[in-house]
């Protein structure tokens, strides 16, 4: 699998923002004021969109690429030249126009792995074949990571995703029934490779409330209970939802979890700064710093 050059203007910090999810009813309204809150406040490097574009729900899968071309309309009006990065959501037909392919791609500060819903699916319960499919996964994500340390590649790499690896009562608890594979490759390079996993998907509901709902992260060294099985495991990278720009769907009474929301990530000499923005602006009254340990 080929590696694929980012074409980004490289910059001594530069600042990803992550999204996903660009669905619903109020998407427009709901992405232009996320926009607008933060266009003051970042200038963002690239921007990485974790899946599903779909416009319409009555017209499945069918309207993914109005959908990209709605939301990169209003990223443009704001933040002028800034690249954008799609990734394929469940909602998204593999030959949709403007989506990225598995796989890893490269600027001088990070690296980002594609990882695709063709690849990494949802359902995996219902799915035929599934788990050859995620185990396949996993073996070329693994080849990818091998190389980035046989290369010595200090630069911390983010793992842009739609399905989460973390247990939720989704399809019977079997959407991501073989995050398995993922984890413990992830698990297995954690301590050689600075490893940031950000995923969409489940809207939050009852499905993430457990773990903070639509805004929520996982620190490093953390425990989480893993998608299918349901056990407690360590996790030996950073996990976080992108931050969904359409819609949240909270069951929880907190309003503060019932937010969309979009997610940046500075990269800095010796630490990431993570932060979230709402249209109220900043979520976190401080950025959460992640220390670089393989620099």
């Amino acid at each position: 699998m080929a590696t694929k050059q980012l074409n980004v203007k490289e910059e001594e910090n530069p600042t990803i923002l992550f999204g996903s999810d660009y669905q619903g009813d109020y998407r427009y309204e709901s992405f232009n004021n996320l926009v607008t809150a933060l266009k003051d406040k970042i200038k963002p490097n690239l921007f990485v969109m974790c899946g599903d574009y779909q416009v319409s729900k009555q017209e499945y899968y069918s309207l993914s690429e109005a959908g990209i071309l709605e939301l990169s309309n209003i990223f443009y009006r704001n933040f002028n030249n800034i690249p954008l990065l799609f990734v394929q959501g469940n909602h998204d037909y593999r030959d949709t126009y403007g989506l990225a392919t598995t796989g890893l791609y490269q600027s001088n500060k990070y690296n980002i792995y594609v990882l695709n819903n063709e690849d990494y699916p949802n359902n995996q319960g219902e799915l035929d074949n599934s788990e050859k499919i995620v185990e396949n996964c996993a073996e070329e994500l693994e080849i990818q990571l091998q190389k980035l340390v046989d290369e010595k590649d200090k630069r911390p790499i983010f793992i842009a995703a739609h399905v989460p690896l973390h247990y939720s009562n989704r399809s019977n608890g079997d959407d991501n029934k073989y995050a398995k594979y993922i984890i413990d490759v992830l698990n297995d390079y954690g301590n050689k490779l600075d490893i940031v996993y950000l995923y969409g998907h489940n809207h939050s509901g009852k499905y993430d409330d457990y773990i903070g709902g639509s805004i929520n992260y996982i620190e490093n060294g953390s425990t989480m209970l893993e998608g299918g099985s349901n056990q407690e495991i360590k996790i030996d990278f950073t996990y976080m939802n992108a931050g969904y720009v359409g819609y949240s769907n909270n069951t929880v009474s907190d309003n503060s979890t019932n937010q969309t929301s979009m997610s940046s990530i500075t990269i800095n000499s010796n630490s990431l700064s993570i932060q979230r923005y709402t249209r109220e602006g900043n979520y976190y009254f401080s950025p959460i710093t992640i220390k670089l340990n393989n620099i």
